[in-house]
């Protein structure tokens, strides 16, 4: 497990090298995931808008290590400077306000789009909160969750 971690560390710092990024990365395992933290002065160009550069270069990590480290399979989940971490924190608290809405009035309440890991996010979320059930609607860009009470 140690050799894998180094691995993904070695990565990531050859990926923000070749993006010319000074920062220090920080890399770890949770349950079956591993996390990969960044920290840098200037995050807003990797982090890019509404996270679009944080996400893709999670998936430039994900390719390589798993061509690097096909066997084994793990998640990879990147942070800069926290942004993923206050994003879920934001998507949580609405979340929190719409089961609230749902269980006091009883109707369903839509969310807006979301893509599947803040889906996965609010489903999880949701399975935790007893009198509540959620469920995926739509399609491609316009897919979201709908929190419908028991």
């Amino acid at each position: 497990m140690e050799n894998e971690l180094l691995t993904i560390k070695r990565e990531t710092e050859k990926v923000l090298s070749l993006l010319d990024c000074e920062a220090k990365v920080l890399v770890r395992k949770r349950d079956e995931a591993v996390l990969v933290d960044i920290e840098m002065s200037s995050p807003g160009l990797l982090i890019g808008t509404e996270g679009e550069g944080l996400w893709s270069l999670q998936n430039i990590l994900r390719l390589l290590v798993d061509k690097k480290l096909p066997e084994t399979g793990r998640l990879l989940v990147l942070d800069i400077n926290g942004y993923r971490q206050r994003w879920l924190d934001r998507i949580k608290h609405q979340v929190e306000k719409a089961i609230s809405r749902v269980v006091h009035t009883q109707k369903e309440e839509k969310l807006p789009p979301m893509n599947a890991f803040e889906r996965r996010f609010v489903h999880q979320f949701v399975n935790s909160v007893h009198g509540v059930k959620s469920e995926s609607i739509n399609e491609g860009f316009n897919r979201c969750v709908v929190i419908k009470p028991v």
